[in-house]
């Protein structure tokens, strides 16, 4: 037992003389290459091995030097008279997570600086797909992925797809589902999103939450009902040449069975001059 205490020792004595040994070599290179001091916080990140040789060097002591280097790139990011700071963004994160792939935090904050400031979204993404892959059962990675696709891509295929993947984790919060659900509706597809409400508003024991999904229901299925009816008028107008008057012609034209009907059974109105259907029921005031 003493014996492997001193070699724990040993070896953390021989770590930290690394470090200290490294940052003597750099302040030797500073003075030789004279760099100018406005350049010194930043310079140094060219000089990061990768997270394959800083395993090799942290002689298992991953964790402490991922949190080292973690601390150090917090302060790198908050100097904003480093311009090219950006330029390192996969380099630093990426040996970050590989010295510590199960520590969340440099994932998340890592895309959240990538996205923001960097403005690089596609870091951003392909860091939490690492943190995806790395952390399979932790539902975060997908959803922040999500979220950056609906809110900074505006790309809801994108968004749809990283929430459907943290919504298969069990552990995932119920909100993951109904934001899986809008980005289906926002990427047009009407039906996949119809279900997916109807799941929710079927299975949440919640009031709010399935008057919410019965509200976000009634909007789906009019949108699916408006270009049914817009197809129907458009084929009418060719055929006619005139702006159709009523639904009842489409009707009597056999390019609908019938008046469609919102999801609480009323006939849908017509507005000759906006050329579609509407309801007399404001969405979001319906109880």
């Amino acid at each position: 037992m003493k014996e492997k205490q001193n070699k724990y020792k040993r070896k953390k004595l021989f770590f930290l003389l690394f470090l200290l040994l490294f940052l003597f070599s750099l302040l030797i290179q500073l003075s030789i290459e004279k760099i100018p001091r406005k350049r010194v916080p930043g310079w140094s990140v060219m000089y990061l091995p990768s997270g394959k040789y800083m395993k090799a060097l942290s002689l298992g002591n991953t964790n402490l030097l991922a949190d080292l280097i973690y601390i150090w790139a917090i302060q790198y990011y908050s100097n904003y008279s480093i311009k090219e700071r950006y330029d390192y963004l996969e380099k630093i994160f990426g040996v970050i997570t590989e010295l510590n792939p199960t520590w969340q935090d440099p994932y998340l904050i890592g895309a959240l600086i990538m996205a923001y400031e960097g403005k690089r979204v596609d870091l951003a993404l392909k860091l939490l797909n690492k943190g995806m892959h790395k952390n399979p059962d932790n539902w975060i990675f997908p959803w922040e992925a999500g979220f950056y696709c609906l809110s900074l891509l505006r790309d809801y295929k994108c968004s749809a797809y990283y929430f459907k993947k943290a919504m298969e984790n069990p552990n995932s919060p119920d909100f993951v589902r109904r934001l899986f659900a809008n980005s289906l509706f926002r990427a047009g597809e009407l039906t996949a999103s119809l279900k997916a409400w109807e799941e929710i508003y079927l299975t949440t024991e919640n009031p709010y939450v399935k008057r919410v999904a019965y509200n976000h229901l009634y909007e789906v299925k009019m949108e699916i009902d408006r270009r049914i009816v817009e197809k129907a008028r458009d084929e009418w107008e060719k055929k006619k040449g005139k702006p159709l008057p009523s639904l009842s012609f489409l009707v009597k034209e056999g390019l609908l069975k019938s008046i469609p009907k919102d999801i609480d059974g009323n006939e849908y109105l017509f507005d000759p001059e906006k050329r579609t259907i509407y309801s007399l029921k404001l969405r979001w005031k319906r109880r």
